[in-house]
């Protein structure tokens, strides 16, 4: 086990939540992290915006319909601190995404938690589609070490293997270019390889 991932399984071993979640977002990468260190099946929203909720169903027309409703629910953040494009964008939403930008999504906010923006949460996933070996051997370490039970770790990673397939990388891709030519600056996050 490399360093880095000694690091990382000390910290998701604290504790501290908090923590846990910071060394899941190290581990897996922007939005990915927050969708799944945060539960429930990938649902992250917090007061039950409607906005959120309309994402969250891949529901475009609603989306539309409830922007047009309350416009400026477009850069509202969840209980997470995650905005709707955020959540699009963590979703691989190519569509919602380019709703919402559209209709003046803020591209260059950071969600209030992680402090990420939607550029920095695709890329991290974008990371994860290239380390995902590593990443699968992480969760192997957390499972010896009996932090995480069996059955939960093959339900994430069968929700992360679907959200980082070829398929699923195109989609990311598609996502950082409409954000980059949004306007989203380019992530002054650095990489950390997982080797």
């Amino acid at each position: 086990m490399t360093e880095q991932t000694r690091c990382l399984v000390m910290l998701f071993e604290t504790k501290c939540v908090k923590a846990r979640v910071v060394a899941g977002c190290l581990l897996l990468g922007g939005m990915t992290a927050i969708l799944v260190t945060m539960g429930a099946g990938g649902c992250i929203m917090g007061r039950d915006h409607a906005i959120h909720q309309t994402i969250q169903a891949g529901d475009i027309e609603a989306l539309n319909r409830e922007l047009a409703r309350h416009p400026d629910s477009v850069n509202e953040p969840g209980k997470f601190g995650v905005t709707p494009l955020m959540m699009a964008a963590g979703k691989h939403d190519v569509e919602a995404v380019r709703v919402l930008l559209q209709h003046g999504a803020d591209v260059n906010q950071r969600d209030t938690k992680a402090l990420y923006t939607a550029l920095e949460g695709v890329e991290g996933s974008l990371q994860v589609c290239n380390d995902f070996p590593q990443y699968l051997k992480v969760q192997e370490e957390f499972m010896r070490r009996g932090h995480v039970k069996e059955e939960d770790i093959q339900r994430q990673l069968a929700k992360i293997a679907a959200a980082h397939s070829p398929e699923a990388r195109e989609q990311w891709m598609a996502v950082r270019v409409l954000l980059v030519e949004a306007g989203n600056r380019a992530s002054t996050r650095p990489v950390l390889p997982m080797k």
